[in-house]
């Protein structure tokens, strides 16, 4: 076998050429890590505002979504779970949801200010938004 053919099937099995086969963490997947922001957002808002309900069928489908976009990355179902139920990731998640209220000027707790976040992400038809009513 030809070195140049060495060379390829090193890469193939092991993975040795320029990238990783797969991330390290769920974290390092952008379009992942981003869809868990978004349902947590969506889930601290109809946690908190009494007036905010969730879309649950949609909201299944954005998480096979996200457990799909996962899976393509080589992660297994188990570790899409211990990621999502770690105490770690959950308190980052809602640091970031607490930050995302403060940004947009609301009181972290309160829950005129979930119920007016709410507001702007369905007015805004983002992901979370979308995952509202």
């Amino acid at each position: 076998m030809s070195v140049s053919k060495k060379l390829m099937v090193g890469c193939l099995v092991f993975g040795i050429c320029g990238q990783p086969l797969m991330a390290k963490t769920l974290r390092d997947i952008e379009t992942v890590d981003t869809a868990l922001f978004q349902l947590s957002l969506a889930y601290s808002i109809q946690k908190h505002c009494p007036s905010i309900k969730p879309r649950l069928f949609r909201a299944l489908g954005f998480k096979n979504r996200i457990m799909s976009d996962a899976r393509s990355h080589g992660f297994t179902d188990r570790q899409i779970e211990d990621h999502v139920d770690s105490k770690v990731e959950q308190a980052r998640m809602q640091g970031m949801v607490d930050e995302h209220m403060l940004a947009s000027g609301q009181v972290v707790g309160s829950s005129d200010g979930y119920c007016a976040i709410g507001a702007t992400e369905m007015a805004q038809n983002t992901a979370a938004g979308r995952l509202l009513r």
